[in-house]
């Protein structure tokens, strides 16, 4: 009767050696169980590998709305995986890959995953190293985006990613937090 579980913190993925942690185990259950609807595994290193198996297992279940994979070191790798295989998702409503290493190739990832997926409300992008590149990305999905709260503080966006955000919000309806804290943006 579960609908939350909160496994943060707990080494599931050993960075180094995925295969040693308990990946696959925590990938059958999420494709096994029908009745959570929030799963947390934040701070557990799985990694870019183990962030895409845990993406493919995501795609298969047909419950978990909500998705927390703060702080596994999942880069690029896992951004693109995310994007793969949740990009289409039609219930997946909030996603948090904060603190994840995510440099400007992800950044155009995440932005194909605010492009393409409808049910998204909420996405926590925050402590990344998007830059200005990848923050252009992700402007580009906001536009589109039905997004109510989007947070991208701590990448180093600089001014011509604080003004693709800006431009963006022109075309963008739903959004109704955003936070750019911390991103060195100047005056201008």
């Amino acid at each position: 009767h579960i609908q939350a579980l909160d496994m943060e913190d707990n080494q599931l993925g050993l960075n180094v050696d995925v295969d040693a942690g308990a990946l696959n185990h925590v990938c059958a259950a999420i494709v096994d169980n029908d009745v959570l609807t929030s799963l947390d595994l934040s701070y557990n290193n799985f990694a870019g590998r183990g962030c895409a198996a845990l993406a493919e297992a995501l795609q298969k279940n047909c419950n978990i709305k909500e998705i927390s994979l703060r702080g596994n070191n999942m880069g690029d790798l896992g951004a693109r995986a995310l994007k793969d295989n949740l990009g289409e998702s039609t219930r997946l409503s909030k996603i948090d890959v904060s603190d994840n290493g995510i440099g400007e190739e992800g950044g155009k990832w995440l932005g194909g995953l605010l492009e393409t997926s409808k049910a998204l409300k909420q996405a926590d992008f925050s402590w990344n190293a998007v830059r200005v590149h990848g923050t252009l990305d992700i402007a580009n999905g906001l536009r589109v985006s039905s997004l109510l709260r989007l947070n991208l503080a701590w990448n180093g966006m600089g001014d011509k990613g604080a003004g693709a955000i800006g431009s963006a919000l022109k075309e963008n309806a739903s959004l109704q937090f955003l936070d750019i804290s911390s991103n060195r943006i100047a005056f201008e």
